[in-house]
């Protein structure tokens, strides 16, 4: 998987849910493909700091508001360009105590009754990512956008607490 060479710049993430200022682009403004602006655009209201990162050779932006710290990279791109998806992560360290089997079932029971946001154990073991695939094929609104990055970080923070037991 393209994201397992990136979770370890990702630090153990403790939720905090993203709190919007009244800043950036409306929420009513859309925008037809993604890209660094795009994105810088749309967590500007969280006053984010958004750094473009190289991982293993994807390009990746790793945004971090508070103590949460989403991961975006561009995917189904022209020529590097008007990228059509965004693929946002957040990573949580694999919990102690924990047998990789338990955490699997763990994983599944909260993906079938979770389907805006799929959790996902990485190849190596050591990392549970929770992940959401956004696509701009007819344009999107920043504030759908921003709906996307708040929910992946509030969903994947109710799983943190519920399965790896962080508060």
């Amino acid at each position: 998987m393209r994201l397992s060479g990136i979770v370890a710049a990702l630090a153990v993430t403790f939720a905090t849910p993203l709190a919007a200022q009244d800043t950036g682009p409306p929420d009513t403004e859309r925008f037809t493909s993604f890209d660094e602006q795009t994105i810088r655009n749309a967590v500007a209201p969280y006053n984010a700091t958004v750094t473009a990162e190289v991982f293993n050779g994807v390009e990746g932006f790793l945004i971090v508001a508070g103590s949460a710290k989403i991961l975006a990279e561009l995917r189904a791109c022209t020529d590097g360009t008007q990228c059509k998806g965004l693929l946002i992560a957040k990573a949580y360290a694999m919990p102690e105590g924990v047998t990789k089997a338990e955490l699997l079932e763990s994983i599944n029971d909260f993906n079938a009754r979770e389907p805006f946001v799929k959790m996902l154990l990485t190849q190596d073991g050591q990392s549970v990512l929770a992940t959401r695939y956004v696509i701009c094929d007819h344009g999107l609104t920043y504030g759908n956008l921003r709906i996307e990055f708040s929910a992946l970080d509030g969903i994947s923070s109710s799983f943190a607490r519920e399965v790896l037991g962080l508060s």
